[in-house]
């Protein structure tokens, strides 16, 4: 946008600027019917691109259900949806107001609707799980450890929140064949049927999952280069209205264009990659210089650089089987579903589904980069079985488990010499040969 634009003046004292970094522009500008952004940490995904497409989710789809997911509704419940509510909730402007007021624009957490809301058009499944809109539109929460909370549902929009840790072959099959039905005025819009998708990239090499790799082979560059010039053009029109200059002839400019723009925006996949630089002068100098200090070369590339890693290795753990040493989700969601999003959720152990109290907690520790903490305990009739209960850093195993009852544990650090067996154990029995044959 040109400085003259940016002028104070009487004229733009109801206007208020906004701080967006050049990935997030690109976004908001194309917004295209199916969007996937890989882009790296620190980047204002939430500020960016799933905050702004959800509240124009709730204002074209009236009536209709718009998905959240991600790969366990823990995350959801713990992380997505408290960022959601915080863009919804900070102020902004010189006024100093939220963007959404909750009560006015938007309830959560409950069945309680407001007389001004439009009642939506599809049941509310779970109202303490639910953010509804006054258009009626409602946000519903799918997890692909649980795809088949959808079932039978008619959705208009998905926002998929860390694709790399969501299986495809879940999404393809049970999450988006749910993308049908719709009013005729929601069917208009050039979000319907549409895919939200943001992420960084995935590191196949730690088995995450890099299914969305393939939308970027259908972007149609030259669609996407003229959705942007148009987009522009519009976007100078509606300010101009805003300001009053030219009324009517930008009201005309906006009716021309902007259904041109809709059409195009209808068709379109935008793939979006940016790594962290892209929000340089937000995050400063001193964050680069802390990652690379704390992360591997590897780690950098992928998280900070968005440099895809797409080598597949298994040089670590020599004895790992997938089928014997992973484990699955393991909590206890019908106390979950009890939660309302109305109020503050927190992690803790009295959610895990396999955790007795009378079991002797077993925690390992990595001291490698990995730096990670696994807690489980020995159960079974003989005591010989290990159950995992949590994967965390050390921070968030004291939130869960409560310090009390780690610095007990941490007097009983335990291996499992089975696992962590180093992948040169396969070169042993060539390096005594070896050596048998130097001494004869």
């Amino acid at each position: 946008m040109s400085e003259e634009f940016l002028k104070k003046s009487k004229e733009q004292e109801h206007l208020d600027s906004l701080y967006l970094n050049r990935m997030q522009i690109l976004a908001n500008l194309v917004d295209s019917n199916m969007l996937f952004a890989e882009v790296a940490r620190g980047t204002g995904k939430t500020d960016g691109i799933t905050g702004p497409r959800i509240v124009r989710c709730g204002y074209e789809l009236a009536g209709e259900i718009i998905v959240l997911g991600h790969a366990t509704y823990m995350a959801l419940m713990s992380n997505i949806v408290p960022k959601l509510l915080t863009y919804f909730r900070t102020p902004r402007g010189k006024n100093g107001k939220p963007m959404l007021q909750e009560g006015v624009h938007y309830v959560v957490g409950t069945s309680k609707i407001p007389k001004h809301f439009l009642q939506p058009r599809h049941p509310i499944v779970n109202p303490k799980h639910s953010i509804i809109f006054f258009t009626g539109a409602q946000i519903r929460l799918v997890s692909t450890d649980q795809p088949d909370s959808i079932a039978g549902a008619d959705i208009a929009h998905v926002v998929i929140e860390e694709m790399k840790h969501n299986k495809g072959s879940k999404l393809k099959s049970r999450v988006f064949p749910a993308l049908r039905g719709g009013s005729v005025k929601a069917r208009q819009s050039h979000l319907y049927g549409g895919i939200t998708g943001v992420s960084d990239t995935a590191r196949v090499d730690l088995g995450e999952d890099d299914w969305f790799f393939e939308y970027e082979k259908a972007m149609d560059k030259n669609l996407i280069s003229e959705i942007l010039t148009v987009a522009m053009h519009v976007d100078k029109a509606l300010l101009n209205i805003q300001l009053g200059k030219d009324v009517a002839k930008n009201q005309r400019r906006v009716e021309r264009w902007g259904k041109i723009l809709r059409q195009q925006r209808k068709i379109a996949t935008f793939y979006l990659r940016a790594s962290s630089f892209a929000n340089k002068d937000i995050l400063g100098l001193r964050f680069f210089q802390n990652q690379i200090k704390t992360l591997t070369t590897d780690e950098f590339l992928s998280s900070i650089g968005n440099i895809r890693v797409l080598r597949v290795t298994n040089m670590f753990f020599g004895h790992f089987n997938k089928n014997k040493h992973t484990y699955s989700d393991g909590y206890k969601y019908d106390t979950i579903h009890e939660f309302s999003l109305a109020n503050t959720f927190k992690i803790t152990c009295h959610y895990l589904k396999y955790l007795s109290p009378t079991d002797r907690l077993v925690l390992g520790y990595d001291p490698g980069h990995f730096s990670s903490l696994v807690v489980g305990s020995l159960s079974g009739a003989r005591r010989n079985v290990l159950r995992i209960h949590k994967e965390h850093n050390s921070l968030l195993i004291f939130i869960v488990f409560g310090a009390t009852t780690v610095i007990a544990i941490l007097i009983c650090i335990m291996t499992v010499p089975e696992i962590s067996v180093n992948k040169n154990m396969h070169t042993l029995p060539q390096k005594q040969m070896l050596n048998s044959s130097k001494k004869n």
